[in-house]
């Protein structure tokens, strides 16, 4: 394995190199470039799609407001869990409040761009679906709701 106290491959390599230069050169770029690859497939690897998917899987809460198509506007407070589907597929279940009271909704969103995610909510206490749209930074997200019977804005932080 060792011979004069140094590897045999690097044995190998100096009894080339002597004997043809350019060989030598050829072997070490291509080393060289193999390391390079795979540095390169392994970053790759661990950063586009699940570590950005991932980004808004948690726990967050927040508050915003409701507005209906009769005019009137409504303050809320909620709290959303995102859990991960699968794939680039987030399922959403929040439960939110305001002074007529406290309502669930569940749903799921899909990764569409780097942090913008859009999918539907469905609230079974009024029987509405909602059109959601979600733009997540760091530890901080904002959410526009829109279905037939309002619109409504959210400003969530992770917990």
């Amino acid at each position: 394995m060792i011979s004069g106290g140094k590897p045999k491959v690097l044995t190998l390599l100096e009894n080339e190199s002597k004997a043809n230069p350019m060989t030598t050169r050829r072997m070490t770029s291509g080393y060289a470039l193999t390391a390079f690859a795979l540095m390169a497939l392994l970053f790759q690897a661990s950063t586009p799609t699940q570590a950005l998917a991932a980004s808004i899987k948690g726990q967050w809460r927040g508050s915003g407001s409701v507005k209906t198509n009769s005019g009137t506007k409504e303050r809320v407070r909620c709290r959303v869990t995102y859990r991960r589907a699968g794939g680039q597929i987030f399922s959403v279940t929040a439960r939110c409040a305001s002074s007529a009271g406290r309502f669930d909704q569940n749903g799921s969103v899909k990764r569409v761009s780097k942090n913008r995610y859009v999918g539907t909510v469905y609230n079974p206490d009024f029987n509405i679906k909602a059109r959601v749209v979600i733009t997540a930074r760091g530890k901080r997200q904002t959410v526009s709701l829109s279905s037939s019977e309002g619109t409504g804005y959210l400003s969530l932080r992770r917990r």
